[in-house]
């Protein structure tokens, strides 16, 4: 909270920086350069806070990912985890969007409680139906396909 609430001061304080300059005769290119600031201010924002960025479910499946999935799939999703490189075949890239939009939630759902022995994948990829609660898989899912909405929309 205190992460979220430092953001916000420091987005405070430079959106009254640039709000206090005067505006010059012309003010419509000063008022454009504000606009622009106050904009990628923002959109940083937004893209680098967690607690903006993300809904409360993605973010319980965010910290699950990061705990059981980013060894081998890596920290954005792109099958390149630390671990990848010691798989046979190695993880796919999460963030394909092509390869994601031909796979489910429901799929995605059963490759992860199941693993990839359970859905005719690797069987490098363990199951977790005994390790998560059908919520926890579930919010992973919700998190894994913000990598493919994430590349479009920034």
């Amino acid at each position: 909270m205190k992460h979220l609430q430092m953001r916000l001061v420091v987005f405070l304080f430079v959106l009254s920086l640039v709000s206090c300059h005067e505006l010059h005769p012309s003010g419509t290119v000063l008022q454009k350069n504000r606009d622009s600031l106050t904009v990628a201010i923002a959109d940083s924002l937004i893209r680098n806070d967690p607690w903006i960025r993300y809904t409360y479910t993605e973010r319980q499946g965010k910290q699950l990912f990061e705990q059981y999935c980013v060894v081998c799939h890596g920290q954005s999703g792109e099958g390149d985890g630390f671990n990848a490189y010691n798989l046979n075949p190695r993880p796919h890239s999460l963030s394909d969007s092509t390869y994601m939009k031909a796979l489910s939630s429901e799929t995605l759902t059963e490759t992860i409680s199941f693993g990839g022995k359970g859905v005719n994948k690797s069987v490098l990829m363990p199951a977790y139906q005994n390790t998560l609660s059908k919520t926890q898989i579930s919010n992973v899912v919700v998190y894994i396909e913000t990598f493919t909405q994430t590349k479009s929309n920034y």
